[in-house]
């Protein structure tokens, strides 16, 4: 790489990182107002019941198809595509239900100008995505995102209030039915979680991890929250350490050095209700993105 292409890389990411975020509006408890999310159907795949009696779900910050490329920017379209169906491929082979995605690109300026979410819904078979911007800029428009094989029944996002320089964060949520069809009224549910947090400061995550819990007290619902917490178990981070401490959630194997996701670090989480159990949990070992899928089985 050229110095002139790397100094333009360089003042490229200081611009956007002090680019502020918009501010969501707060309900009367201060939690940021919840959006409605259209669920979206993949017409392209056929809708199954799912006859198992666990539930398989993976999280995966996609690093917006650039694999562990240095800059989305200097990829090409083609390059991301491939690095997509390289996910799906990943996905298809594990067999999972659910997904939890972040860092996962609408059509954007810097990642091909296509939506990485419905092509990688498309790819590896699932009928059901949804799908939240927290950011939208002229570089691009991004977020965090859930592809499902079980009918999404109700869905919604949440932006965490905007913490420049970095780039604005959130969650999205589906209400998923557990083998049903998407026309039937009773059945097991359950919420799902994709999460990503602040990745530049701690203080700022602490915040952002109190505003999902109060959600999560708000529903009382099993839950799975998957996601980039940018936060470990060890040391001083406190972000994991409060949900576990709620008494609501379980962790699995917390205290672990085998199950590092970024480098040697364990910052990609699955954490469930404690009416929930654990049945398999495991680190996939291929190199998809700058973070590692994180693969689970969940018993009820």
């Amino acid at each position: 790489m050229t110095f002139k292409r790397l100094s333009f890389i360089v003042l490229f990411s200081y611009l956007l990182l002090c680019i502020p975020g918009s501010f969501a509006k707060e309900t009367p408890d201060g939690l940021p107002e919840p959006k409605p999310l259209d669920v979206q159907v993949n017409p392209d795949v056929q809708f199954s019941l799912i006859d198992k009696d666990f539930l398989k779900v993976i999280s995966l910050n996609m690093a917006h198809g650039r694999k562990d490329a240095f800059s989305q920017i200097l990829t090409s379209k083609k390059a991301i595509e491939k690095n997509l169906d390289d996910i799906a491929e990943m996905l298809k082979r594990e067999e999972a239900d659910v997904v939890a995605l972040q860092e996962a690109d609408a059509p954007s300026w810097w990642s091909g100008n296509f939506n990485h979410v419905e092509y990688l819904a498309k790819k590896a078979g699932y009928h059901f995505y949804i799908q939240a911007s927290h950011v939208d800029k002229f570089f691009g428009t991004y977020g965090t995102a859930i592809m499902s094989r079980l009918p999404i029944r109700e869905s919604f996002s949440v932006a965490f209030r905007p913490t420049p320089p970095s780039t604005q964060k959130g969650f999205v949520t589906g209400k998923v039915g557990w083998d049903c069809a998407p026309q039937d009224k009773d059945c097991l549910e359950i919420d799902i979680y994709s999460v990503h947090l602040d990745f530049l400061r701690q203080a700022k995550r602490n915040q952002q991890i109190r505003t999902l819990a109060m959600m999560l007290e708000q529903r009382r619902r099993n839950s799975v929250i998957m996601g980039d917490f940018n936060s470990e178990w060890l040391g001083s981070e406190k972000v994991i350490r409060f949900l576990a401490e709620s008494g609501s959630f379980k962790l699995y194997e917390p205290e672990s050095e085998n199950l590092a996701t970024y480098g040697n670090k364990r910052l990609d989480w699955v954490i469930i209700s404690k009416e929930l159990n654990y049945k398999s949990y495991k680190i996939a070992k291929e190199v998809l993105s700058d973070h590692q899928a994180v693969v689970v089985e969940i018993e009820f």
